[in-house]
């Protein structure tokens, strides 16, 4: 079943909110997240208080507003995991999902290299990883539900799917000249394909 796409946000709130993740992104790099107080994030944006708690709960919150948005994305584009050529196994069909989930960590890179980093937070690893584990268990329809005799749990798969994307991940935005969004994502899917995740459970 096809999902209803997500409706754009009010461009005044992603102003607001791209101020205030960039001056948090600032703090954090100066001081470290722990030391980052909420009042410094609405002092270096140029907001009041009730604008940042009309956004968002916390600071920790804020900090986990990048990782909502991938799993936001796994779900809108899931449509195009459904296309027959997936099951096919077609060596030209990228679904766009994939390239999606790139753009925007790219868009993002300046989040997820400080977060992703040796100095960042393990915490946000492990929230990107929970995102692609809750997508792959709410739309279960998409993979193979009965498993070899001898084959591991699906649950066991699912875990080492996520962990292979989070390491892609960091390698990607390690690299001096990173590929771009695209190439990172076909690269993505034909190992995913290669390791026959979705086909030969």
């Amino acid at each position: 079943m096809s999902q209803k796409p997500a409706s754009k946000p009010d461009p005044r709130v992603r102003r607001t909110q791209k101020m205030l993740r960039d001056a948090f992104l600032e703090l954090v790099l100066e001081h470290g997240f722990e030391m980052v107080r909420v009042s410094e994030i609405i002092e270096q944006a140029g907001v009041n208080r009730a604008t940042f708690y009309r956004h968002y709960r916390s600071k920790r919150d804020l900090l986990r507003s990048w990782t909502r948005e991938v799993g936001a994305l796994l779900d809108s584009g899931a449509i195009s995991l459904e296309d027959p050529r997936v099951n096919a196994g077609s060596d030209e069909y990228l679904p766009a999902v994939v390239i999606s989930i790139f753009e925007h960590i790219a868009v993002h890179a300046s989040y997820y290299r400080l977060m992703l980093g040796r100095q960042g937070l393990s915490s946000i690893a492990n929230d990107i990883e929970s995102q692609v584990i809750q997508f792959l268990e709410r739309r279960s329809d998409l993979f193979a539900t009965i498993l070899p005799a001898n084959g591991a749990p699906l649950g066991m798969r699912t875990r080492a799917y996520a962990a292979e994307f989070v390491g892609i991940v960091k390698w990607w935005l390690e690299q001096e000249v990173p590929p771009s969004a695209a190439q990172i994502a076909g690269w993505t899917w034909d190992l995913s394909s290669r390791l026959e995740f979705y086909n030969e459970l």
